[in-house]
């Protein structure tokens, strides 16, 4: 590609002149066009390069189109799904006789050329699926001949312009999934008589819908879902004879929507109203939309019952209506809907029996009825082995979880459906036990019986459902031992048999479940010792045994729980040393919980590697020796208990000890050195023990003149495992800020990998994870933290961004660039005069226009860059113009559209495709309603807009970051422990 792309470019560049010279158009003006067009693309496959070449006629190029009337000139341009990349040449707009573009799905960037506006017999112009950006030249409105415009799928920024109007032959309009703002066109009749499909979903539209809409009398499709609309619907809209498609889910709309004699949709097959705010009844207009196929209105205000003439709507295929105010009963009528294939009217307030009449739905695939106050006995429910939802053999989705069902499960809940992927009946009033015949419902791959009041043992015959992923029989009084057959579930992951009255051991085989990933059996009265395979399951995340009986020791090789993240052993009789091989291998242990037993010994120093610890109970055992000063360094360490050991010697000092209570460290007789909580100091040693602070960074050089300090601090965050990053220790920090030093030059580290601004914002770097952004920015806020309020002067930063945390080779990363940091030296009010501010976008104002820093400027300055690294834009991008901003922006998304605002890197991702994913489809299981809540986003980007607030005393402080981003940090964990258990089920 390279040896033929010079000679390209020579030969456009002299058939341009060529063509500048002629008095009109020709076909060496088309020649050009296409050889300055192919000259702009890189063609990695070198389809182009091989094809398009001088020696053959341009209408033979692969393509191109000609047309023979018009002495060869080029009328089509049609290159769909071929990685072209790059930018599109402006030379494009010279192929005058042009009817059609279409460069969809070809990884091209950059901007859309205004030349194309000079395309007068463009009909057809389809630039979907690119990385295009910036805005939309007002030029295409000089199109107005064009029929498709089709420029979904991009990156495009602005305002849609006004200029699209002009456009009278418009029939296709589709600018969804990008980033466009501001107003929708106000597109008429007048204006645009052809028009008859829009799609502008999945935008930042914002205001109103136009009331010039409802005057388009051809218009078929009006797509605005995922946009920032507000207002009511224009009435107009609602008499719209062609319309067959409206779908206005998830904006912010609100109103009433009118009744039967303003209502008149007579094609409507789709109508999706989903997460608004619209209130009154349900339109009663919508009785008369014989070809109705799809009804989604969840999540509104609407006060009504499930209408009865929702039956007269013969090609229903989807009902989804929960998450409104509906009172009464389900209405048996909607058993004559023999197409309906999705039934949801779950989150709502009914009552009385599911009628029988549902078994006629023979399409049913999804049932969603819980959280309702349903009631009835289960078996007047399923009916029997001839009738009701036996009969819905296509049916994969039952879920009538927290309701009212009482009875219990009868045998022939086996001959549901073979296609049953997911059965949900958790907090209900079922009694008796699980039905041996549920072992023929052989697709089952979640089952959730949780919080009822089952008593009866565990079927063998649950080891037959060999796609079983998660088993949830947690909260009964289900007794018998854990049948050994457990075994055979290969495909398990999740398995919840806490709080039941299971007796026994537990089976060995438990050690062939290779993909195990949670297990809790706590609260049960199971003996004797725990198996050694459990300990071998690489996989596991969360192990709890707790509160049993069980017995014995712990292995002393864990070398395999290499992604451990919560043990609890808490409350049963295990006894001897503490494993040193815990701290050798399970460093993502944030929760170890082994209170309660008979352990004895020394806690081993090889715990001090469980540096992401964030709770770790010890007390009431046997335990020895003085409390390890490793502790105090634990920067995550919130919730320790030591209490009722045989513990001795000096309390350490620092870190969670600062705020430990005497209860924590109750019941050891031989501990001394805490006056505050009433212990006596320890004896005098003869001589000094100097104490080192230990810190997750490092100041390894600093230079203090008249006025000037300049140092370079490095966070380390080693990268231990694919899975997550972990902050490594330091030592030797004392007075490294207190005196004039004589060195003349400063040695800095080479970075190889660059800066945490290029992993953002640059497409060739591997998009950093959410939780290694989430640890980065934790371990950020401890370092500050440090220097802001422990160290005996206060240092300030005064220019925190991206650009200054470095990553090494072994993608450690180091926050750096201290050149214009500041020493305060007075109060917590104290301001300093900065000759040298910060950096644009990211000074705090009192800095920028005063010249005054403080702790609050450099507080200004993390909530910024806290923005920046979750939504993947500076500060500085092109798209804040005039009085918006990156805090403005998200701002105007929080908290419910912080979807709109996340980095897309991070949506592609799997954590955040899992989160989205139950956010939008598992809303009512309880699995998921952490998913739904989305508390550790919508807590990131609080604290983000809280640091950065104008009003310096508004102003989060940097200890309070730290303690809120490690809360943060848990939600994330819970988070992903919820919505992976509800990924699996789905």
């Amino acid at each position: 590609m390279a040896r033929s792309y010079i000679p390209a470019m020579l030969m456009a560049t002299s058939l341009l002149l060529m063509a500048a010279s002629s008095p009109a158009p020709s076909n060496n003006t088309d020649l050009a066009a296409l050889l300055a067009f192919k000259s702009q693309l890189s063609d990695p496959l070198a389809i182009i390069a091989n094809n398009w070449t001088t020696g053959a006629s341009f209408c033979t190029w692969i393509g191109v189109l000609c047309s023979r009337r018009q002495h060869q000139r080029v009328t089509a341009l049609e290159l769909p799904d071929i990685p072209l990349q790059e930018e599109l040449s402006p030379h494009l707009g010279n192929l005058s006789f042009l009817h059609t573009l279409n460069l969809t799905n070809t990884n091209l960037t950059g901007s859309i050329p205004a030349d194309l506006g000079r395309l007068a017999r463009l009909r057809y112009l389809d630039l979907g699926h690119n990385s295009l950006s910036d805005t939309i030249p007002s030029t295409v409105g000089n199109l107005t001949r064009l029929q498709f415009l089709v420029l979904n799928f991009n990156q495009l920024l602005g305002q849609i312009p006004g200029e699209v109007r002009n456009m009278r032959s418009l029939s296709y309009f589709s600018l969804g999934i990008n980033s466009i703002t501001g107003l929708m066109p106000n597109f008429s009749f007048d204006s645009t008589p052809s028009l008859r499909h829009i799609y502008i979903n999945n935008n930042s539209l914002s205001g109103p819908i136009p009331s010039g809409i409802g005057s388009l009398l051809m218009l078929q499709v009006l797509y605005l879902r995922r946009n920032q609309l507000s207002g009511p619907i224009p009435p107009t809209i609602f008499n719209m004879s062609r319309i067959v498609d409206l779908r206005l889910g998830n904006n912010n709309l609100t109103g009433h929507i009118p009744s039967n004699r303003s209502f008149s949709l007579p094609m409507l097959q789709i109508f999706d109203l989903y997460r608004n705010n619209f209130g009154g009844q349900i339109p009663l207009g919508l009785a008369s939309c014989q070809h109705l196929r799809i009804l989604t209105i969840p999540g509104n205000l609407f006060v009504d019952v499930v209408p009865t003439w929702l039956a007269t709507l013969p090609e229903l295929t989807a009902i989804s209506m929960g998450g409104n105010d509906l009172v009464g009963l389900i209405p048996p009528v909607l058993g004559n809907l023999t197409m309906l294939s999705v039934l949801d009217i779950a989150n709502s307030n009914l009552s009385g029996d599911i009628p029988v009449e549902l078994g006629e739905l023979r399409q049913l695939n999804y049932l969603h009825l819980s959280h309702n106050q349903l009631t009835g006995p289960f078996p007047e429910f399923l009916g029997n082995s001839t009738k009701i939802l036996c009969n819905c053999r296509q049916l994969q989705y039952l879920t009538i979880s927290n309701n009212l069902f009482t009875g219990s499960i009868p045998n022939y809940f086996g001959n549901l459906s073979t296609n049953l992927v997911v059965f949900e009946a958790l907090n209900n009033n079922l009694v008796g036990g699980l039905p041996e015949t549920l072992s023929n419902l052989s697709s089952l791959r979640k089952i959730n019986f949780a919080n009822n009041h089952l008593t009866k043992e565990i079927p063998e015959t649950l080891s037959k459902l060999e796609n079983l992923q998660a088993l949830d029989l947690s909260g009964n009084r289900m007794v018998g031992p854990i049948p050994v057959q457990i075994g055979m579930l290969r495909s398990i992951v999740e398995l919840q048999l806490w709080d039941n009255m299971l007796s026994g051991s537990i089976p060995d085989a438990m050690g062939d479940l290779t993909m195990l990933e949670y297990t809790s059996f706590s609260y049960n009265r199971l003996s004797s010792s725990i198996p050694s395979s459990l300990f071998y399951r690489s996989n596991l995340i969360q192990l709890d045994l707790s509160h049993n009986s069980l017995t014995g020791t712990l292995p002393s090789d864990l070398s395999h729980m290499q992604t451990m993240d919560w043990i609890d052993l808490s409350g049963n009789l295990l006894s001897g040393s503490l494993p040193s091989s815990f701290g050798q291998v399970a460093m993502l242990l944030t929760y170890l919980n082994l209170s309660h037993n008979s352990f004895k010994g020394l806690v081993p120093n090889s715990f001090g590697r469980l540096t992401n610890l964030e709770t770790l109970d010890l007390s009431s055992n046997n335990l020895s020796g003085t409390i390890p000063d490793y502790l105090a360094n634990f920067t995550y360490l919130s919730s320790l208990n030591l209490s009722f050991n045989g513990l001795e010697g000096q309390i350490p000092n620092g870190g969670v000890f600062s705020n430990l209570t005497l209860q924590s460290l109750m019941g050891n007789v031989g501990l001394c050195g805490a006056p505050r909580l009433g212990l006596s100091p320890c004896p005098h040693k003869s001589h000094l023990t100097y104490s080192r602070h230990t810190l997750k960074f490092i100041l390894p050089v600093a230079i203090i003149g008249v006025g000037a300090f300049a140092t370079t601090m490095y966070l380390m965050v080693s990268k231990k495992n694919k899975k997550q990053y972990y902050g490594t220790a330091s030592t030797s920090m004392t007075d490294l800020i207190s005196h004039s030093l004589d060195f003349k030059a400063l040695l800095l580290q080479y970075m190889p990998n660059g800066s945490m601004e290029t992993h953002l914002h640059n497409e060739i770097r591997e998009p950093l994870r959410f939780i290694q952004r989430l640890d980065i920015m934790l371990a950020v806020s401890e370092a500050m933290e440090y220097l802001h309020h422990h160290h005996f002067q206060v240092v300030l930063h005064c220019d925190l961004k991206p650009s200054n945390v470095l990553f090494d080779d072994d993608m450690t990363a180091h926050v750096a660039d201290f050149g214009i940091a500041k020493l305060l030296l007075h109060d917590d009010n104290s301001m300093v005069s900065a000759s040298m501010p910060g950096t644009i976008g990211y000074m705090a104002p009192e800095l920028a226009f005063m010249g005054k820093a403080s702790r609050k400027t450099d507080m200004f300055s993390f909530g910024i860059m806290l923005l920046e690294v979750f939504t993947g834009k500076r500060p500085t991008d092109a798209m804040f113009v005039g009085e918006s901003s990156l805090r403005w922006w998200v701002s105007q998304a929080f908290p419910a559209k912080l979807v709109d605002v996340l980095d897309e890197k991070l949506q592609q991702g799997e954590e955040m495709n899992l989160a989205f994913h139950h956010q939008t489809i598992n809303t009512s299981s309880p699995s998921s309603s952490i998913a739904c809540n989305g508390n550790f986003l919508v807590s990131i980007f609080e604290l983000g807009l809280e640091c950065s607030d104008d009003s310096p005393s508004r102003r989060a402080s940097m200890s309070d970051v730290v303690v809120r981003l490690k809360n943060i940090k848990k939600d994330y964990f819970a988070f992903m422990v919820a919505t992976q258990s509800a990924q699996q089920s789905s």
